[in-house]
Order: C-alpha cells, then structure tokens, then sequence
C-alpha cells in the first residue's frame, strides 16, 4: 500500500484529492444541516449554557424582545422544559427543540447569582446566518484540512509519520467541525464530538513517540499499537454514558500534556541535532496556537477589565493555523526542498502579523475600559493602529533571527562570518592556506559536515578540498558539474534532483554555488548536510555566494600566482635583458639626438664616438673619411682605390694615438680592404694583424687588443669609417657590434646630410649672389636701353618730323598738291612711334624716378595705368618724406609695376587697390584686386609651366634687400601682394 502511495502516479494522486475534497465538503453540508436544523433562538451559548452572543432583532419583520430580557454572560438554567442538568446527562436533549419561528419560549436566567424568568421569542433562520457560520467553521478547521491536504499530496515517503500526521490534522478538522455547533446537539454532534476527540488521543500520542525521530525502538515498537486498545475502551464507557460527559475532555488533555512532555524530554536528553531542532519548531507552533487566546482572557481577568470574548476568540481563530504550519514544517522540512525557505519567510511573517495583533488587541482591550464613546474608540483604534504598525518595523529582523535559529539551529552571525573571511580569504593565495581556511575553519563555523570545492579546467575539474565525503564522491568532468548547476532552482536541489543525481554518487549534494570570475565560470562549490539540519536558509546561502566570490578570486589570483612563480625565473631574466636594451635604446637614442643637434661633420663625430665610449668598453675611439690621392694606388676588388685616411674625431689614451684631422695612408688601416668594400671589421687581439706592418704597428695605440670598424655608407659608396677598440682582447660581443653599427649608420647619415646640407647653403649663396648681380645688371641694361630710346631714338624722330614739316613748307601753298595726304600719313606715323619709344623708355627706366622721386614716379605710373585700360585703380601713398636709396626706389617701383601688370595679364579685374606707406623705416606696398585668383603654391612652387616668373623676380628682388613678400589668393577670391622692403640709409 505505502508503495502505491509512494508512487507518481496520476491516478493514485488523482484519488488523494479527491478524498481530501470530499472530507471538507462533508465537514461543510454537515455545518449548513446543522445551521438548519437548529432552532434559532437568536443568541449564541457555550457549553455551559453562558450567552456569548445576541443577535440584533428587526422590530418590523421579528419579534423582538424587550430590551434587559437578556444580556451577554447571562447563564441560562432552563429551557422550556429542559433544565441544564437534563442536557449534561442526556446528549439527545436539543435545547430549545420543538420551537419554530415565532414562538415564545420562557428561560430561567441566572445573572449576577439571582435567577429570573425570561420570555423569548424565536427568530427564523437566515440565510446570512448559515452563511456566516459557515464561514467562520471554515476559518477555525481551514488550516487543519489545508496542512493535511498538503502532507497527503505533496509529501513524500508515505511511511508512519506521513499517515499519522494525516490522520491527526483530518480529525482535528473533523473535531471543530463537529465541536463548534456541540452545545446545540443537533445532529449527534455531542456523540459525534466524544468519538473524535478519543479517536484522536492515541493518534496524538502515537505521533510524537515516533516523530520527530523514534523514543521507542527496537522489538518495544510493537507495542506501539496497543495505545488504540486503551483509547476504545474508554471511547465505549464514553457513549454507553459510563463515564461522564466531560471524560474526553480530560482525555484530549492527557494526550496534549504526554505529547508536550515527549517534545520537552527530547530536548533535556542528548537527542541528534536535528531531532532537538524539529522537536523545538513543534513546541513554538504549540505554544503560537494556543498563547493568544489564553493571553487575551487572561489579561482583562488579570487587571480586572472584564473580558472581551469577540477579540480574543478571533485571535484564537488566527493562532490556531500556527499549529499545522509549524508541525508540518517541522516534520517534513528536511523534505520540502525548494519550497522550504518560502515556507519560513511564511512563518515569519505570520508571526509578525500575530504578534502585531495580540499587541493591538491587548492595548485596545485596556483602552476601551476608559473610553465610553464610540467616535473615541474608533480614533483611538486608528491611533493604535499606525503606532504598533510602525513599532514593530524594527523587529522584523530580530523575529527572522529568531524564526531561523528556530529552524536551522544557527549559532553565528553572518555579518560577523562575512567580515572575518572577507578579510582573510583573499589572503590565503596558497591552496593549502586555503584548504585550511575553507575546511577546518568556515565549514565547522556554519556547522557544514559535508562539502567539497571543485575548479574548472577546461573540459575537466579538479578538486580543491573535500570534506564529510570521498574524492569520488563528486562530478568527473566540467560537463556534469554545469548539469547539477542547471538542475539546481535558487542554488538548492530538491529532494527529487538529488534522487537523479548519477547513481546516487552525488545525492548528498543540497546546495550548489558556482564560482564566478567576471561572469566566466570557473567552478563550483558543493555543500550536504549540516550539523543540525541539511536545509540552507536565504541568508545561509547569500553568505556562501558572496564567499564564494572571494574564494573564486582567490583561486583565480593563486593560479596566477603560481603561473607567475613558475615563470618567475625566466621574467628575471627577461628583464635584465629588457634593463639592458632598454638602457643601450636610451643611449642610442641619446647618441642619436646628439649627432642630429650637432651642425658640422666634426661635431657629429665628436657626439657619436662620446655616446659609443660611454655605452661599450672603449679604449680608443676614432671617425675616418676617405679622400682621394693620386699619388697612391691600391687594386681592390679589380677596382683601383687612390686616398688616404683623415681623423675626423678621436678620443681616448695611447702613446701613437692620432689626432684630429692627421691623414695617413689608407693602406695603413689593416681594415681598410673590408671596409671600402662595405663589410665590418671584427678583430679580437688586433697585435696579431699588424705585428708584420711597420705602419700599422706605429699607428696603433700601444695596449689596444680588440678592434670593430663598420664603414660609414650614404647612397651605396663607402667615404668613412667608425672605429673603437679596447686594451682587452675578446671585448666585443655581438651585441656591442651591432651598437657600433647603428651609431655607423647614424652618423653615416648625418654626415652626408650635413655635406647636402652645406653644399646647398653654398648654393643657394652662390645663387642669391648671382640674383643680385643679374637684377644690377638687368637695371642698368634698361637704364641704358632708356636712355638710348629717349635721346637717340627721341632726337632721330624729332629730326624725322622736322624733316616732313620743311617739306610741308616747300609744297604749293593751294593744298592741291597730292603729297600733302602722304606727309600727313607720315606725321601721324612719327608722332605715334614717338609716343611709343616715350612710353616704352618710361617703361624700361622712368627718368622721373632719378630726377623726381619714388612717390612721383608711383602716382605717374599709377595715372597713366588706369588711362590705358578699363580697370579703376584706387592708389594711396603716405608719409614718404625725402629721397630713398636708389635700388630701394628701383625695387619699390618694379614692385608695383610687376604687380599691375599681372593684374592687367592674368586677374581680369575690374578694381585694384593700391597702398604704399612707409612705416619703422620700411615701404609697404599692398596691391590688392578683385580677380578671378589663382593657388599660390602651384605658381610659387614652379608647378605651373610658364607662369610665377615675375612673382619670382619680385621676390629675388625683395630677398636681396632682406625684405619680405606675402602673396595671398583663392581661386575666384581675388588676390592680395603685400611687400615689405627695408629703406636703408634715407638721403
């Protein structure tokens, strides 16, 4: 049968609810027959006949009594013709039975110890009545039919406990059921309420000798079901009226007392952890259920307040669920797996919301006794309200610390946990540090008896540490580990993952928490059973994740410890090599800026032998250049090499040293074969190579051993080379060649650009120079050119014209004569070509600039501009006082001249603006037009065939008297030509 029970099967579960169901809609149609089947007297007794309620009447539509018949806690003797004492004898007595609607029934009344009579009308039952107290049979047995329904569904295995805890929370629902409508009779619920409450005795004693963990054990378990045997005895002397009625109320009490005293007694006697923590959480949910009804009748009886039986038979109603809550928590909390932490946040809140109403009830209970009317009540209860709401705000905390302690048993403080192996993990980057840490100092501290550390490598783990179980006891590759982590719902397995988990190697697993690094998943960390319980709670599991992410980084940061310890070696090494070149790099680079700063080819190597001695063993150091001598010969390679050697820089000690600028003949350098042919020059003992050479042994420096000569190269032909030697033999590595021969290659470089660079300055000299001469020589051409137009060309012309004017004259004077047409033709001829012969020799050299000055000149040539052409010209000259050296006013003039007929030529201008001003003993000319423009770097740069030249000349000009031209202009922007020329000495 438990087999079956045990099983996941629908229809056995199907079948379950079903019965379950049906139970509570027994427990309901048995409420609603009793509610109309009971004569209604409208008022509510106990079963000591005391009057708890009276309805209010509805003087139109009932008969109604008058007020003072009946008052609350009035205790009624009889009924009719029943007497209480008939009643208590004979359960089939129905108290005011035979009585309808309508119809008057005289009680005898006991109040205050006087006895009166009373008439009382009966009232019909109503429908709001039915449903009422049907609600409120529900409210008080609900939690009862829900704690069982839940066992009998959802916990699993189906064994004793599982049957027992069914059986006992089924009939205590069928026992208020059946015992809220007792006093009445009405359908045998007396009878009914006797047969229960024995029923349930044995039950009740049965379960707490087998739960939480067994009292009775061994062959002795036998006599466990002879508890029933008793229990039925008593159950038929009970209704064969043998012994008195209330019998099973003392029965209920015995088996109450015997279950509390079983839990006691497991926690005074060495029980296992969990047996004490379960038997602790029954007798909370005991003592919740049951201390607000009493408090709340207590108190008031206490302090003389009178009692107040509404309140606190609603705060019993709303402690009683703490009974089944707590019971079946207790029980099956190992077993609720993913459902037990919302099950204890339940709880806890639950607790607080009843602790919160026991203390609103209480403070309202002792108000009301001083407070008369009903507004002040009501703003009174408003008050109280919002006071206690906000007053137990702060203990939430304490009661959750309270609840889990209840639960799990925990002894430590996780903040204080957290801060202590928050601060010591990160410091155990040695595995066995950590091992030791995590093992034998966090998990006894959390009260861990199993759990293990696993971390990833690739497709495989290893592990770190385990504890409580063995190292095969858990996943073998990366894969299995991911599959339980994807099993686990809120990092804790339920009962039925862990079944599944492969072969049963790794059900011990409760709760997993993966190690993280940036979101990588590095591995996991496994955890079984605890010392008191295997049930993490939330705050369990946030310490352990937020561990877990130190220890994580932890293992991370040791592995990389230990990466960088195996490596450490080889890093040290790699870092002298590294200091090495690094410090060579900074001395090349030094070297380098040195030979770049320096100017002449002596001051480059000067710098580069200084850097090379400082950076290499060096004795000796020495830069030579090669220049040709005809006087000697040498066959090289089939080619014929002629020269010597000159010293263009030394440094060092030796008695034959050479200085600076000494020659000797290049068949004296032992290395001069290699180096004219391009090749270095590596000597280890250089007294081996010139023992047989009287020249070569004179050259060098006595004690020098060890030599290397790299020859200096620019555009494939060799012209020098870079020396340095040392009094050791065997001085040079590889590494020091290779500095030589980059120092060569720098200097090498500079040299021959500071031989380009020479060669141009003395070109450009040279060309500036010849400039100067060409413009002196091409003014003083249109000078004479100038001359000779105005004064022969001029006086030829005049003499032409005098000529024609004398044959004029000898012509008749009546005008008949034909010539006279021709002499005009030829007048007109002369007078044109002397105008141009005058406008040109004004062109080539205005006499007017020698004779008048250059403001003159300039506004002449400026007029006579904007009358042969369309062009308007806006022409200023200001503060140019006395005469200006010649060749200032020569190129001040050309200036202008150039820059008006580029205009006219080329801007297709319809204004220019001319300025000329002298300023700090300067001319400033500024000639500025409104022309199509054009890119000045294409014309300046002579990119543009056959344009710029007379810009260029304009420029050599200014450049020759240390004066400056600007010329600005965007194509279809116009152009501006702005020259500054120093005016010298002013006559």
């Amino acid at each position: 049968m438990l087999r079956v029970l045990n099983s996941e099967e629908r229809p056995v579960r199907m079948g379950l609810a079903a019965g379950a169901f049906a139970l509570l809609l027994a427990c309901l149609l048995y409420n609603i027959y009793i509610v109309l089947a009971n004569p209604n007297p409208g008022i509510t007794y106990d079963a000591r006949w005391e009057v708890t309620v009276i309805e209010d009447c509805d003087a139109n539509t009932q008969l109604c009594p008058d007020d003072g018949d009946l008052q609350l806690h009035d205790r009624l003797v009889q009924v009719g013709g029943v007497s209480f004492d008939d009643y208590v004898e004979n359960p089939n007595l129905i108290p005011f039975g035979g009585y309808g609607s309508g119809d008057v029934v005289h009680l005898t009344v006991l109040r205050d110890g006087q006895t009166m009579e009373v008439e009382w009308p009966m009232r019909p039952v109503e429908p709001a009545t039915v449903a009422r107290f049907v609600i409120i049979s529900l409210l008080v047995y609900g939690a009862f039919w829900l704690a069982g329904t839940f066992v009998l569904l959802y916990m699993r295995p189906a064994d004793l406990t599982w049957t027992l805890l069914i059986a006992l929370f089924y009939l205590i629902t069928i026992w208020l059921a059946v015992g809220l409508p007792a006093s009445t009779n009405v359908a045998q619920s007396a009878h009914l309420l006797r047969i229960i409450s024995w029923l349930m005795v044995p039950v009740m004693i049965h379960l707490h000798l087998i739960a939480p963990g067994a009292l009775v054990s061994g062959h002795r378990r036998v006599l466990l079901p002879t508890l029933y045997l008793p229990a039925a005895m008593l159950l038929a002397l009970q209704v064969t009226g043998v012994l008195p009625w209330f019998a099973y109320l003392g029965g209920i009490l015995v088996a109450a007392v015997i279950g509390v005293g079983l839990l006691l007694l497991r926690l005074m006697t060495p029980r296992a952890p969990f047996e004490k923590l379960t038997a602790r959480l029954m007798l909370v949910g005991i003592v919740l259920a049951f201390a607000p009804g009493l408090i709340l009748s207590a108190v008031p009886l206490i302090l003389d307040l009178g009692t107040s039986d509404i309140v606190g038979a609603v705060l019993s109603i709303l402690a009683l669920p703490m009974l089944p809550l707590f019971y079946t928590y207790a029980i099956y909390k190992h077993q609720l797996g993913l459902r037990e932490h919302r099950v204890n946040r339940l709880l806890v809140q639950y607790t607080l919301f009843l602790l919160y109403l026991i203390l609103l009830a209480l403070v309202f209970v002792i108000m009301t006794y001083w407070i008369e009317t009903a507004g002040e009540i009501q703003a009174m209860l408003a008050l109280l309200l919002l006071a206690v709401f906000f007053a137990l705000l702060p203990v939430r905390r304490p009661v959750q610390a309270v609840v889990d302690r209840l639960a799990y048993g925990t002894r430590y403080s996780r903040r204080e946990i957290l801060a202590e192996f928050a601060e010591r993990i990160p410091t155990a980057v040695n595995r066995q540090d950590l091992v030791r840490l995590l093992k034998y100092e966090l998990a006894p501290e959390l009260e861990i008896r199993q759990s293990a550390l696993f971390i990833r490598h690739d497709s495989s783990v290893s592990t770190v540490y385990w504890q409580g179980v063995g190292p095969d006891d858990g996943p073998r590759t990366w894969d299995e580990t991911q599959a339980i982590l994807d099993d686990a719902d809120n990092l804790r397995l339920s009962y039925a993952s862990r079944a599944e988990l492969v072969n049963g190697r790794l059900n011990w697993i409760r709760l997993v928490v993966p190690l993280r690094v940036q979101g990588r998943p590095t591995g996991a960390w496994f955890f079984g059973r605890r010392e008191s319980d295997s049930i993490y709670s939330q705050d369990d599991v946030d310490l352990l994740e937020r561990l877990a992410g130190l220890v994580a980084i932890t293992i991370e940061s040791g592995g990389l410890f230990d990466a960088l310890s195996r490596e450490l070696s080889t890093r040290e090494e790699a870092e002298a090599r590294l200091a090495g070149q690094s410090k060579r790099l900074a001395l090349l680079h030094e070297i380098d800026r040195a030979i770049l700063a320096a100017g002449s080819p002596v001051e480059i190597a000067d710098a580069a032998i200084a850097g090379v001695c400082h950076l290499l063993p060096c004795s000796r150091a020495s830069v030579f250049l090669f220049e040709s001598d005809k006087a000697a010969t040498d066959r090289i390679g089939g080619a014929v090499v002629q020269g010597k050697l000159r010293v263009l820089a030394a440094q060092g000690s030796g008695t034959s040293i050479i200085a600076k600028d000494d020659t000797i003949p290049l068949t004296a350098l032992p290395a001069h074969k290699a180096l004219l042919q391009g090749r270095r020059f590596v000597s280890d003992d250089v007294q081996e190579l010139v023992a047989n050479s009287e020249t070569a042994s004179t050259m060098a420096p006595s004690g020098i051993r060890a030599v290397v000569s790299v020859p200096l190269m620019a555009s494939g032909r060799v012209f020098g080379a870079l020396s340095v030697a040392n009094d050791e033999p065997n001085s040079y590595r590889s590494s020091h060649i290779a500095v030589v021969e980059e120092v060569a290659t720098s200097v090498a470089l500079a040299i021959h650009n500071a031989r380009l660079r020479d060669a141009v300055n003395k070109n450009s000299r040279e060309l500036q120079k010849l400039s100067a001469r060409l413009i002196t020589a091409q003014e003083t051409e249109r000078k004479r050119l100038s001359h000779e137009l105005h004064d022969e060309m001029g006086q030829i012309l005049t003499a032409i014209s005098l000529s024609l004017a004398s044959i004029e004259r000898n012509l008749s004077p009546d005008g008949n004569d034909p010539l006279y047409g021709r002499l005009a033709d030829a007048n007109s001829l002369v007078n044109g070509l002397s105008d141009q012969v005058r406008s040109l020799s004004l062109e080539l050299r205005p006499a007017m600039l020698h004779d008048l000055g250059l403001a003159s000149t300039l506004r002449w040539y400026a007029g006579n501009y904007a009358k042969r052409r369309d062009t308007r010209i806006h022409f200023e000259i200001e503060d140019i006082s006395g005469r200006l050296p010649e060749n200032v006013e020569i190129t001040a003039y050309r200036v202008v001249q150039e820059a008006l007929t580029n205009t006219d030529r080329h801007a297709q201008a319809s204004q220019v603006e001319l300025h000329v001003v002298q300023n700090n003993g300067q001319i400033e000319i500024t000639v500025e037009d409104d022309g199509c423009g054009f890119d000045p770097d294409f014309v300046l740069d002579g990119e543009s065939v056959g344009s710029g030249i007379g810009l260029m000349m304009m420029r050599q000009r200014i450049s020759a008297l240390d004066g400056s031209l600007v010329v600005r202009s965007k194509p279809s922007e116009g152009t501006c030509i702005q020259a500054t020329i120093p005016c010298g000495e002013i006559g």
